[in-house]
């Protein structure tokens, strides 16, 4: 393996790059096998990003852009490089650097209490706190904060748990606080517990429950909603949990569409007729307006959900969609079987006007009421209601979607986290629809937030995974003219990388 050389430059190395790129195109068979062996795997005609990765990997480095770090950092000294890992080495800071900075200088994580604590050093943590045993609770660093933060928040928390949990063990027999937390931004407080949560580390959580942490921290539930996993729930609920905030948080399960979660919510006693404070929805409503399961609906009416519970505003919270119980809802979005369900077990729909029939009618494709009201409707549709092609996308009902496309509604109409229903194909990996919404003119611009922009979206936002076909959809809006984010390939998923790779820029 060849050496970087003393005094190395970017740019000379972009120039390799570039060179085994052409000598591997004129098909010289040793540039071929440099960048197949470092790709693993082969293309029918290689990409410059390819020829960056080779020469990355023969100089000892994972990818292209951990090799530029190196290039960074390798003028700053030891105590630079502390505060740069440091500053780095957190759930959402640059795990590359940290990476990278600690592969070049392993001795950073001796370097303090806070280094040694953010990468897992239990021989270094030990050392410190034997000759300072009130290292465990001082706070320093380039955030200020104890130490156990920099542990329940580092980058590396999952993948060395088991060296985290001695960590962890030894600051609190130290006197380390486990409900130690940091503020943010927006004066909220992030605890050592929350941390854990959003590491999905369910070992370094159960020693902070262990020593007696508080789940009721306005964080950990709510975001351990987002985790599917069980045994995360089970282990920030053994402190016991906040009755009101057990019952808000089911709505936030349901927006996870996860089934398992939903239950284990109702079986911590989560009350389905608890309101959200903004329109008074209740997780009926919630789970109808989030395409929860027949099955989610039974359990709620079967833990007594009201199946008329009405709304303050007539409208969903933020989204604007129509209507006062959570049949209305099933109505609006066209979920004809939850509605059918919600009907068999009592609920009683609202009084409807000829323009409610009408919109309706388009959600759940009932084409002769459409075809007769359209003329007198159509023109009359109501701000709220132009959102709803969105919403129908959201809950899988494409046949609305199609219907609606082809009456006028707006196809760039934005709902739910600003998603439009092209958003919606592609975070449900629904190719026939990415293309029929491409064919209606449908903008690809970034929306920025949780989806982004579209390659984004079908690549890291799946919500079918089982079921989507991603690459398909993937490859439609590639070859729409759609242009792949600098430094987005590889992604790391084989499938999405494979399509990636066609595309990709010289």
């Amino acid at each position: 393996m060849p050496s970087l050389p003393s005094h190395p430059d970017l740019r000379h190395l972009k120039l390799q790059a570039k060179t085994l790129l052409k000598s591997a195109r004129r098909g010289e068979e040793q540039a071929v096998d440099r960048i197949r062996s470092a790709a693993g795997a082969r293309r029918e005609r290689v990409v410059l990003s390819d020829a960056y990765h080779a020469i990355a990997r023969e100089y000892g480095f994972r990818s292209w852009s951990h090799l530029k770090i190196h290039l960074e950092i390798a003028s700053k000294n030891l105590e630079e490089k502390l505060a740069t890992f440091l500053s780095s080495a957190w759930l959402w800071g640059d795990r590359q650097r940290a990476e990278t900075l600690l592969a070049s200088a392993p001795e950073l994580s001796k370097g303090n209490i806070y280094a040694a604590c953010a990468a897992g050093d239990v021989d270094a943590v030990t050392r410190i706190l034997e000759t300072d045993p009130a290292a465990a609770t001082t706070k320093g660093g380039p955030k200020d904060w104890p130490p156990i933060l920099y542990a329940t928040w580092s980058c590396f928390l999952a993948e060395r748990a088991d060296a985290m949990v001695r960590v962890l063990e030894l600051l609190l027999r130290h006197g380390a606080d486990p409900d130690s937390y940091w503020v943010n931004e927006s004066d909220w407080k992030e605890s050592a517990l929350y941390g854990c949560v959003e590491n999905n580390c369910v070992p370094v959580a159960r020693v902070l429950v262990d020593a007696g942490a508080n789940p009721n921290d306005n964080e950990s539930l709510y975001h351990a909603c987002e985790k599917f996993n069980l045994e995360l729930l089970d282990v920030v609920a053994v402190n016991g949990l906040d009755a009101e905030t057990v019952s808000y948080c089911i709505k936030h399960v349901m927006d996870m569409n996860w089934t398992e979660g939903i239950l284990w919510f109702l079986g911590q006693g989560a009350d389905p007729n608890a309101v959200h404070p903004a329109a008074d929805e209740t997780s009926l409503h919630w789970a109808v307006k989030r395409n929860c399961s027949a099955e989610v609906i039974v359990a709620l009416l079967d833990a007594e959900a009201d199946p008329n519970a009405r709304t303050s505003t007539g409208k969903s919270t933020a989204l604007g969609i129509i209507g006062w119980t959570p049949l209305d809802f099933a109505l609006r979005l066209g979920r004809g079987e939850i509605a059918a369900l919600l009907r068999r077990h009592g609920a009683v729909p609202s009084p409807q006007s000829e323009y409610d029939r009408f919109i309706v009618a388009c959600a759940n494709t009932d084409l002769d009421i459409v075809e007769k009201l359209k003329g007198r409707r159509l023109a009359d549709l109501t701000d709220d209601d132009r959102t709803l092609i969105s919403h129908v996308a959201q809950v899988d009902n494409w046949a609305a979607v199609r219907l609606m496309a082809e009456l006028g509604w707006p196809v760039d109409a934005r709902g739910w986290m600003e998603a439009t229903p092209l958003y919606w194909a592609l975070c449900k990996g629904h190719p026939e629809m990415v293309d029929f919404l491409l064919r209606r003119g449908a903008s690809t611009d970034p929306i920025g937030g949780y989806f982004q922009h579209p390659v984004h979206a079908v690549t890291y936002c799946q919500w079918n995974r089982d079921r989507g076909n991603y690459p398909a959809a993937l490859e439609l809006i590639l070859e729409h003219g759609v242009a792949i984010p600098d430094g987005f390939f590889p992604c790391g998923n084989t499938a999405m990388d494979a399509v990636l790779s066609r595309y990709v820029e010289d």
